[in-house]
């Protein structure tokens, strides 16, 4: 009796398995999460087919060691399809001095060691300490001027916090164009002059004559006013970007972006810098 109600219990259990797989088998074909399809974000909420942009931009290079250069201007982009474009731009610099440089162009040379300070105004000097400037090759951007090619791969929508959906693209950028900067060379003479700004003194300490440096009385060669005369350069520019752009409405947009540029032809045969930016566009 006990194996004849085990033996229908399973008989029970297996016909309903069978029962309950053929009919998910049977409606599988009909039901899909949202996620699982390839056309989800094919209806672009915001296309760019066809369209032209307007952007003002802003940010500042990375990777400079004396100088600080923020950047200004804006562009302009149009797109033949959903994922290629083209655009022009225009980038102001507005440029700092950074306190290293002010420091190296007012460094001291103190032979005996008798200044705590490495660089100053000149009021700590004691004993045969002067100034001893170093005066390293600084490039400073001015201008830059470029066309691109854009490519846009991906379009996506993303929630925040659990709320809000926004929309996104991700693209790549890669063009050319002309930069234009003041370039200070490396001098190690002071200037005008036939002394070096930096060197051993001679261990006699009665004897002056040879002596590197220049004494605080001597303000046009150290500072701002012993640098190397600034020499202007145009020089051609290649340059690549990847960047985010957000979507607010069909006609408002901001973006993120990180770019790399690369001056051709300078004197150290190429100078490479990179750039933070972000902006507002207009679609229309």
């Amino acid at each position: 009796m006990m194996i004849q109600r085990g033996v229908k219990g399973i008989a029970l259990a297996a016909l309903f398995i069978a029962s309950t797989t053929s009919s998910l088998a049977a409606t599988s074909g009909d039901y899909q999460r949202a996620g699982d399809g390839t056309e989800v974000v094919l209806r672009k909420t915001f296309p760019k087919k066809s369209r032209v942009e307007v952007e003002g931009t802003g940010g500042l290079v990375l990777n400079q060691s004396y100088v600080s250069t923020m950047l200004f201007g804006g562009g302009l982009n149009y797109f033949w399809s959903e994922e290629w474009g083209v655009g022009v731009e225009a980038m102001m610099a507005s440029n700092s001095d950074k306190s290293e440089r002010k420091c190296l162009e007012n460094f001291y040379n103190d032979p005996e060691n008798k200044v705590g300070a490495e660089c100053g105004d000149g009021s700590d000097l004691a004993g045969r300490a002067n100034f001893g400037p170093a005066y390293v090759p600084i490039r400073q951007t001015n201008i830059l001027l470029g066309a691109h090619a854009i490519w846009n791969p991906v379009y996506g929508k993303q929630i925040i916090l659990f709320r809000a959906v926004t929309h996104f693209d991700l693209y790549v950028l890669a063009g050319g164009g002309l930069a234009m900067s003041t370039f200070w060379k490396e001098q190690t003479k002071l200037k005008n002059t036939d002394r070096s700004n930096r060197g051993t003194f001679n261990a006699d300490t009665t004897v002056t004559a040879g002596n590197p440096g220049a004494s605080a009385s001597e303000t046009s060669l150290y500072g701002i006013d012993g640098r190397p005369d600034p020499e202007a350069s145009t020089a051609l520019q290649g340059t690549f970007a990847v960047g985010q752009k957000y979507h607010f409405t069909k006609n408002l947009h901001a973006r993120i972006e990180l770019r790399n540029y690369l001056l051709l032809g300078t004197a150290s045969g190429f100078d490479n810098f990179f750039a933070l930016t972000g902006g507002l566009g207009f679609r229309f």
